[in-house]
């Protein structure tokens, strides 16, 4: 008995030590997407998406219209509280300021899921899926 001798019987009670096992790739669901392809038919998918997101920018887009219209007329409100004071009471000067910073807010929240929306078009229409006809449908 040698060396030789008991690491081949080792070796072949043990094939695991031998044996050459390939194992395809299967992405998790916290992998980074580096690069979106339609292969696999994965169109039907990636439409859906670009719908999502022209909807949602589209959306956004009205948000940012009909608060930065609202801010205006808080803001123009605010300031007849400031310029006369027996107008209004120092409690509705306050709700009013409470208001405007609360517009801005929302729209400022409105403008980066506009952005991070047009991002992810972006990235789609990189893709090759026509994002054109779903934004010009959302809009």
């Amino acid at each position: 008995i040698n060396r030789d001798y008991n690491l081949q019987c080792f070796l072949t009670a043990n094939p695991i030590f031998t044996e050459v096992r390939t194992h395809d790739f299967a992405p998790y669901r916290e992998d980074p997407v580096n690069k979106l392809s339609s292969r696999f038919e994965a169109n039907v998918v990636l439409d859906k998406e670009a719908r999502k997101w022209a909807s949602r920018v589209a959306q956004c887009n009205k948000t940012i219209v009909e608060k930065t219209k609202a801010l205006r007329a808080v803001q123009t409100m605010s300031d007849t509280y400031t310029k006369t004071p027996e107008f209004g009471s120092s409690e509705a000067m306050q709700e009013a300021e409470d208001q405007v910073n609360n517009m801005k807010m929302v729209i400022r929240r409105a403008e980066s899921h506009k952005c991070k929306s047009e991002a992810k078009l972006d990235l789609l229409r990189g893709a090759g899926v026509d994002v054109e006809k779903w934004a010009q449908a959302a809009m």
